[in-house]
């Protein structure tokens, strides 16, 4: 079963994926690159980044959902964008790990942890939005205005 993560964030750019796509150099190949963030945008993705680390893990080590839920909810609230975390991603692949490849800039590994993970991320902004639809085909991006 795919799952569903629905980030909205401001960021002209890529999971969150418009500006995390230009903060990590996201790529799906060289005839299909993606390319969308602005440094402004990828400052608060940042933001966004270091707030997520600091309550990840409940005291049983599994995925603290309501924490992250609340720390997305402050950060998009503060920039007047509207936020919702359907699903935590499939294949023991925790969000923040995600967000974490985002922020250390490994495009490569988080593509492969993507893939690996079975997972449909869904990034929107308030002008632009961005699908990754995995695994069919793998690490497939389109741009939608």
């Amino acid at each position: 079963m795919n799952k569903n993560i629905t980030l909205i964030v401001i960021i002209s750019a890529n999971i969150m994926v418009t500006g995390i796509a230009h903060a990590t150099n996201l790529v799906t190949n060289d005839s299909n690159k993606q390319e969308a963030a602005t440094s402004e945008s990828s400052a608060q993705v940042k933001e966004i980044l270091i707030q997520f680390d600091k309550s990840m893990l409940d005291n049983n080590g599994k995925p603290n959902i309501a924490a992250q839920q609340e720390i997305l909810n402050t950060v998009a609230t503060r920039h007047g964008l509207t936020l919702t975390l359907d699903a935590i991603l499939s294949g023991g692949l925790q969000l923040w790990s995600i967000n974490k490849r985002i922020a250390d800039g490994d495009a490569d590994i988080l593509a492969a942890d993507i893939e690996k993970s079975n997972t449909s991320i869904v990034s929107a902004t308030p002008n632009k939005k961005l699908t990754i639809d995995l695994p069919s085909p793998p690490k497939r991006i389109k741009q939608v205005p």
